[in-house]
């Protein structure tokens, strides 16, 4: 998707961070990032010149962040079904202009609940394609659904195997891996959810 079609309709602060909810005018696609290239706004009005589901929708997922960025505990694991629900709901808008193997590794990240985190290799190894750890780990780069499809719980394998021996000491900074937004948002994403292992 190219940048110049994307509209910055709410900006949420999370942590020292803003996270973009943005809407992609050429093909009615809803985001979420942490990165916009984009100054330009959209209204719910013009989003709705393109779907009303759209609009709808696209509140819906700004209610859902900021309930999220303001839960804790039991709570934020409550939102989990909401959060599976809008995923699937999002994902699908991307399955007629995404590749299978994008869309099948973000329906796994659907799958693991908050408060778990995984390996790059273990989604690759759920999407049968055990060699495709780098695949992987490319897709959820660009995953343009962050929070919402929780690319943030996946980790190094290395971390995944110490936490496994040593589950009550809480992954560093340096074990959570790269993420698009920055490694310091996706420990405090990890943190706020109370991590453990698979």
């Amino acid at each position: 998707m190219d940048n110049k079609h994307k509209r910055i309709y709410k900006i949420i602060k999370l942590y020292d961070a803003f996270l973009y909810i943005t809407f992609e005018i050429n093909h009615g696609l809803i985001g979420l990032d942490f990165f916009s290239f984009s100054t330009q706004t959209i209204s719910k009005k013009e989003i709705s010149t393109y779907s009303t589901q759209s609009a709808t929708l696209i509140d819906k997922v700004v209610t859902l962040v900021e309930r999220y960025a303001n839960s804790n505990g039991d709570e934020l694991k409550s939102l989990q079904p909401e959060l599976v629900s809008t995923g699937k709901t999002l994902v699908k808008q991307y399955e007629k202009i995404t590749a299978d193997f994008i869309v099948r590794s973000w329906k796994r990240l659907l799958e693991l609940p908050i408060g778990k985190v995984t390996s790059y290799l273990d989604i690759a190894q759920k999407l049968k394609q055990p060699k495709a750890v780098r695949s992987v780990g490319r897709v959820l780069a660009h995953n343009p659904l962050c929070i919402v499809v929780p690319c943030h719980r996946i980790v190094p394998k290395i971390s995944t195997d110490r936490l496994n021996k040593k589950p009550n000491i809480p992954l560093s900074l340096e074990e959570v891996g790269h993420y698009g937004g920055g490694r310091h948002i996706k420990y405090k994403l990890i943190m706020h959810e109370g991590h453990g292992s698979t």
